[in-house]
């Protein structure tokens, strides 16, 4: 989701991007059950992945709460910097997905 809030909207936006980090939470466990049910091998290399899209939610949650003491002075500055980080948060687990589905399961 692509947040054009303005200082005045922030509320709405800390809702809408805690939203969006549960949503992010579900799609990497989902990621790591897919891993779970595949064979070994491709079960070994998926951890390295999940650990970086864990890590990748960790700092993208670090930085909404940065936002949530944001002054309107450095609003659009830390919503800048969160929304880059969210898009490459989303860019990593859509690459994630796209290497467990290139992989065999069995």
């Amino acid at each position: 989701m692509v947040y054009n809030y303005t200082y005045d909207k922030r509320e709405v936006f800390l809702d809408d991007a805690n939203a969006d980090l549960a949503e992010l939470d579900q799609k990497i466990n989902q990621f790591s059950e897919s891993a779970q049910a595949a064979s070994a091998a491709v079960n070994a290399a998926a951890q390295p992945k999940i650990e970086d899209l864990r890590n990748q939610r960790a700092a993208l949650g670090q930085k909404l709460n940065t936002l949530r003491s944001a002054t309107e002075a450095n609003w659009n500055a830390l919503k800048t910097d969160y929304q880059n980080a969210d898009s490459k948060m989303r860019v990593s687990l859509q690459d994630s997905w796209q290497w467990i589905k290139n992989n065999p399961h069995s």
